[in-house]
């Protein structure tokens, strides 16, 4: 899992608890950058994600 913040101070935390909503143990590596812009105007998080089902 690897996600880019605008501005990552200003919302990480409730980021970090609504992704604990959603992701359980065992827990997948993860990578969270801060970024100057994303692609779509406005947005302040992209996520990307490698799931596999078993």
């Amino acid at each position: 899992m690897t996600h880019y913040h605008v501005g990552i101070l200003d919302h990480f935390d409730l980021f970090s608890t609504i992704r604990a909503d959603y992701v359980q143990a065992p827990y997948p590596a993860w990578t969270a950058a801060e970024v100057v812009d994303l692609r779509r105007q406005a947005a302040i998080v992209e996520v990307q994600v490698v799931a596999r089902t078993v």
